[in-house]
């Protein structure tokens, strides 16, 4: 069951939002019908994305349209799984943040309009050219925090740039008292492996999830092969927690955020966690390394993103809210500013971390997009899941030659 909240506004939020005024609702469409409704909207919740701020961020466009009460509601496990119980159910929301790409089929087509055209990797995420979901801005992943005070104290004098040079340095790490690599179970080992992974797969093959669906590549000959067995190997040096598989996400961060673990693979979305925290050590940052060492491209995706569901009968309404949320400067730069992301024309007073990622972005070889892709060049529901297994189960004696049979068996078997 998904928990649910309406209306409940914090007063800083609240604040925040009232010394705007309406003015930041300039060309926020009014709902001029007489009779009170619902908008539901199901959402991605994470530590900065709470229903909190949820409710704050769609205060605004309530108090525009008075008649309209957006109910946020918080998915059980995830918003994929969660879609995919109420659709089955006939329970669907009017509107999803996060949906996967793979849903897209349930989704209404988003208006020809500007504001759904100038979003951030709208045409990328489009499917067979049709527009179903719009981003705010993009999220970039791939991404190896590290705290400067440890890799001084370990000897380290430069930010690793080839996968050797960081498992030296993780070695070194360990050697000088600290959890080199902070990871954990749910979702974040396998988030970390394609983050890990990808640009040095991307780079020298950015089709390779459309070749992977043709069949014409391979788990088993590509360097997803040879980034497990590294990773495997990781786990044999205990480079990596022994009881991963039984730690949580907040567990993984926090275990970085305090000093104990020195260094820690995670999106921008980390950022104003890490911020927060007010670490008595100096976070840097640098790109997931690549085996021959030159510089791979970033990976990411469009971030916060918005759909309509195709069987919601208050589509222009739904639309509205969506068009506010990604087009409006004060909900963009709030949406941006609370995860870190990027989006041209609209800046906002960002950390030191966060600048550092842009600079990163800024001197990146290219902007390419991990796991399970955008748009038509996607890979089957569920793939990282699939990865998931696949790593954790490294942690508890798997092969790496019995994990990437596994991988190539299910994409084969789930390939569109």
């Amino acid at each position: 069951m998904f928990r649910t909240r309406s209306r409940l506004v914090p007063v800083a939020a609240a604040l925040a939002f009232a010394s705007l005024g309406l003015t930041s609702c300039s060309g926020t469409p009014e709902n001029t019908s007489a009779e009170p409704t619902e908008l539901r909207m199901l959402v991605n919740v994470t530590p900065v994305l709470t229903l909190e701020f949820w409710d704050a961020l769609v205060a605004p466009w309530e108090e525009a349209n008075p008649n309209v009460d957006v109910v946020i509601e918080a998915p059980a496990t995830n918003v994929g799984e969660t879609l995919q119980q109420q659709l089955a159910a006939g329970t669907e929301p009017d509107i999803v943040d996060g949906a996967p790409i793979a849903m897209a089929e349930v989704l209404a087509e988003l208006p020809d309009e500007d504001w759904v055209n100038d979003t951030p990797l709208v045409e990328e995420n489009a499917v067979d050219g049709v527009k179903k979901i719009v981003g705010t801005g993009l999220q970039m992943q791939s991404l190896v925090f590290y705290n400067k005070d440890a890799f001084e104290a370990a000897g380290i004098d430069e930010a690793p740039t080839s996968v050797e040079e960081f498992t030296e340095a993780l070695t070194a790490l360990k050697g000088a008292g600290y959890v080199p690599l902070s990871t954990a179970g749910e979702w974040v080992t396998g988030s970390q492996f394609l983050g890990l992974a990808g640009p040095t797969v991307m780079r020298d093959e950015p089709d390779w999830i459309a070749d992977r669906n043709a069949g014409e590549v391979s788990f088993a000959e590509s360097n997803y092969h040879d980034y497990l067995q590294v990773y495997a190997d990781w786990v044999a040096q205990g480079l990596v927690p022994a009881d991963a598989n039984a730690l949580t996400y907040d567990d993984a961060t926090a275990a970085f955020t305090s000093g104990k673990a020195a260094t820690y693979t995670m999106g921008s979305w980390i950022v104003p966690t890490i911020d927060e925290a007010a670490t008595d050590f100096e976070v840097g940052v640098f790109r997931a390394p690549t085996f021959d060492g030159k510089p791979g491209p970033l990976t990411g995706n469009p971030a916060v993103t918005y759909g309509v569901l195709d069987t919601s009968d208050k589509k222009d309404l739904a639309f509205d809210i969506v068009e506010y949320l990604t087009s409006d400067e004060t909900a963009v730069t709030t949406a941006l500013s609370v995860e870190g992301n990027y989006r041209e024309g609209y800046p906002y007073e960002a950390s030191d971390l966060t600048n550092a990622i842009f600079a990163l972005a800024d001197d990146s070889t290219g902007f390419i997009t991990p796991g399970a892709g955008l748009g038509s060049n996607i890979a089957p529901l569920g793939y990282g899941d699939q990865v998931k297994v696949v790593v954790q189960g490294l942690y508890v004696g798997d092969s790496v030659e019995g994990g990437i049979t596994l991988l190539d068996d299910w994409w084969t078997a789930n390939a569109q």
